[in-house]
């Protein structure tokens, strides 16, 4: 056999594994996926939403209590379903410094919800976007699971190549290199 399938399947195998590690594609294609909106003084849990993408953003923006801008506290956190803790992503502001701002996510699929504190506050809306060109579709799903079969298979496929080689170029015994029985006993 020739080293030629050999080379091919490193090829292939390198080239795909390279193709993995790609930058992330930029966000072009946000569409939203739910809003929350609210005022006066709350706590409280929105109800689930799910990511499709692995890039989401969260626009949000507060109108300060108009009495007293000074006691207004806007905040949220991001926790993932089945969890009950937050997983680091949030936003904390109180008075009227900064009213609005967007927060990107670098994380999912997967479905989430917000724990919303909001004290003496005029209104609120908080809005949930998803990249849409980062959503794996069901014919990338279908190659990120050949490559994860097609991987392994082809390192098989080149190890056994190897070792069939390796027994094959090994030299067999001579006659003279098997062991010799030992003589018969004298008789008696």
């Amino acid at each position: 056999m020739r080293p030629y399938p050999v080379i091919l399947c490193f090829v292939l195998v390198f080239s795909s594994l390279a193709g993995l590690a790609l930058p992330p594609v930029r966000a072009a294609d946000w569409q939203q996926v739910t809003r929350f909106t609210g005022s006066g003084t709350q706590q409280l849990n929105t109800t689930e939403f799910s990511i499709a993408g692995s890039e989401w953003r969260i626009v949000w923006s507060y109108t300060p209590n108009s009495i007293e801008p000074s006691l207004t506290i806007f905040s949220f956190f991001i926790v993932r379903h089945g969890e009950g803790a937050p997983f680091g992503e949030y936003v904390y502001e109180s008075g009227t410094d900064t009213t609005s701002g967007v927060l990107y996510i670098h994380e999912g699929p997967r479905p989430y919800y917000l724990m919303i504190l909001a004290a003496n506050t005029a209104g609120y809306t908080i809005t949930v976007e998803s990249d849409r060109s980062t959503e794996v579709g069901t014919g990338m799903l279908t190659l990120i699971i050949a490559l994860v079969i097609a991987i392994p298979v082809a390192l098989i496929i080149v190890m056994v190549y190897i070792l069939r080689k390796r027994k094959r170029t090994q030299k067999a015994p001579t006659f003279a290199e098997y062991p010799q029985p030992p003589p018969p006993p004298p008789p008696a």
